[in-house]
């Protein structure tokens, strides 16, 4: 009866480690890293549609949840462990290129076979100093069936595809960083009013600052359509005045790195909700589309008209303040009770004996987008260096070629083989066999 072989504690710890190195191969492998960055472009897809402001109750900002944030460190930690697995055979064959009498040259990609009546010393002699010319490095070695010759050139074609894999570690870094310490916000600013920029709700801002919207205006073209939106805006630090400046949608204001975007405009409306007998209940300033809820009642203020035309409700008759209405629906139980247009200060009824709704004023507000991303210079860097890996590797014709050069009946017989560009390999060996059928010639004249 066979024995069972023995478990012993160092053979569980060496199937633990062959586990955990089959694990951190299968990581480091680009078909991993290929995975990852697909399961990061599908979350950006994602997020994509989801508003800012308006985050998903299950997904929240998709771009802030901690498994976005974990691809992001899972593909730099592969892309970094990838690239320096490369490193050290890269760096020998950049610096150390030895000449290999065990290469196959009729396995190579590349292949010819040259027959010269010449001599051996001769032909090496020639092809060496073609080689040379052409911008080769050069290394001679012997084999058994005679003299070999390596030669390269464009060794740092390779280079430039490790910098594109590099630039990709780059940018996500510069985007995690970006990400964990960077903020993106949307602030509703009237007219007049201003809001503190502070460390402990915006990081990354060192120095607390203010931000004053004097004035906000709509921008026309002559048929009457928008044409922009600007907010005068002025940066106080310490009570001082810092700067003014005009804020439109494609001109933010920039202050030590964080930027102030014309993101919405809109209209708060001050509302009111009385008794029966008159005495206020309820006040508040709503935006537009927002609600007021008393005694049951939603009141919500749809839209404010500067100069309303009954015949065309929904549509201001100009941008002046000439018959200011502001268009309504309250809801009761989630249904609707009533809708209409009431002008500025007009009392309406919210059901017999349940009291009125006043809309007291209109103040215009801007909609800013305040956000600092410390993150875009390494993102800058990292296409930049993206740039130059793709330069390098495209426009560096790199070949590698080995020769042997070995007597045979009546001729010299010389095999060419070669890994990288083919075009060049079959320039060069076409160079080299004219070479040597001149020198050939030249000979028998003399």
């Amino acid at each position: 009866m066979d024995e069972k072989p023995a478990v012993t504690r160092e053979t569980v710890s060496q199937g633990r480690g062959s586990l955990i190195l089959q694990f951190f191969r299968g990581f480091v492998s680009m078909r991993t890293g290929i995975f990852i960055l697909l399961l990061v472009m599908a979350a950006a897809f994602i997020g994509t549609f989801i508003p800012p402001g308006r985050e998903h109750k299950f997904l929240g900002d998709v771009y802030h949840t901690w498994c976005f944030r974990l691809l992001l460190g899972l593909l730099c930690v592969n892309i970094l462990a990838c690239s320096a697995r490369r490193l050290p055979a890269l760096w020998r064959s950049t610096t150390m290129p030895q000449a290999s009498s065990s290469v196959k040259l009729d396995s190579l990609p590349h292949y010819q076979e040259l027959k010269i009546e010449s001599s051996v010393e001769s032909v090496v002699i020639t092809a060496a100093t073609l080689l040379t010319q052409r911008g080769f490095r050069v290394q001679t070695d012997k084999d058994g069936a005679g003299p070999l010759l390596y030669a390269d050139r464009g060794r740092w074609a390779p280079w430039g595809t490790l910098a594109v894999h590099l630039s990709i570690l780059v940018i996500t870094a510069g985007a995690l960083y970006g990400n964990f310490y960077g903020f993106d916000r949307d602030i509703a600013l009237p007219v007049g009013s201003s809001v503190e920029i502070t460390g402990s709700q915006y990081p990354g801002v060192a120095q607390p600052f203010s931000l004053k919207l004097n004035t906000f205006t709509t921008q026309y073209y002559d048929d009457g359509s928008v044409s922009d939106w600007v907010s005068n805006i002025t940066v106080e630090q310490n009570g001082t005045k810092v700067l003014s400046q005009e804020v439109k949608v494609n001109q933010p204001l920039d202050y030590n790195g964080i930027m102030v975007y014309q993101f919405s405009y809109g209209t708060t409306i001050s509302t009111q909700v009385t008794d029966a007998q008159g005495h206020l209940i309820k006040e508040a300033d709503v935006a537009e589309r927002g609600g007021v809820e008393s005694q049951g009642f939603v009141i919500r203020p749809v839209r404010f008209v500067p100069d309303f035309n009954p015949a065309q409700p929904m549509a201001s008759a100009s941008s002046e303040l000439r018959n200011p209405h502001v268009l309504y629906i309250i809801y009761r139980d989630g249904r609707e009770v009533d809708w209409g247009a009431a002008k500025l200060g007009e009392e309406i009824p919210l059901s017999k004996n349940k009291g009125h709704v006043t809309f007291t004023a209109a103040q215009p507000f801007s909609g800013l987008q305040i956000k600092h991303d410390p993150g875009v210079p390494v993102v800058w860097f990292g296409f930049i260096l993206m740039t130059v890996g793709f330069f390098i590797s495209l426009y560096t014709k790199r070949l590698r070629i080995w020769l042997t050069v070995a007597p045979g009946q009546g001729a010299v017989i010389v095999q060419a083989g070669g890994r990288g560009n083919r075009n060049l390999f079959d320039q060069v060996v076409e160079e080299l066999n004219n070479q040597l059928v001149s020198d050939t010639a030249s000979r028998r004249k003399i």
